[in-house]
């Protein structure tokens, strides 16, 4: 008799887990990784020659989005990259996020690049109502 009920508890705490699952209660987090690419800029604001060995930092700031241009809205957080970084994959999770950038060389930043935006879309929730309808041990 230890057994049965031993395996009926088992079944009982795998269908709660499961019902916690499908009725929103629980929810793995779910990051998507945008890949951000850019060019980086071949002068100065006077029009000389800036070299790509001049570059000493890349910085990335990611943030809200203010409106649907995109603008810049609250910076969130940010990437400093070492020298002339061109790629960055970033992980979000869904919803609208804004990028910008500025290059540093010796103790001059640029100003912010050109805001871009992405919307990652939300998952659609999983089913509901999960029940057994038959049990060949029971």
């Amino acid at each position: 008799m230890t057994n049965l009920r031993g395996g009926f508890l088992a079944r009982v705490a795998v269908t709660l887990v499961a019902l916690a699952f499908c009725t929103g209660a629980v929810y793995p987090p779910i990051i998507h990784t945008v890949i951000v690419q850019w060019i980086m800029p071949s002068e100065y604001t006077d029009g000389t020659p800036l070299l790509l060995s001049a570059i000493t930092m890349t910085r990335i700031q990611w943030g809200t989005c203010a409106d649907d241009k995109p603008t810049f809205g609250l910076t969130l957080g940010e990437y400093f990259l070492p020298g002339p970084g061109i790629t960055l994959g970033v992980d979000r999770p869904y919803g609208k996020h804004c990028f910008r950038f500025a290059v540093r060389v010796g103790s001059a930043e640029s100003e912010f690049s050109e805001t871009v935006s992405v919307t990652i879309p939300a998952l659609p929730r999983p089913p509901s109502g999960l029940t057994i309808v038959g049990n060949p041990n029971a």
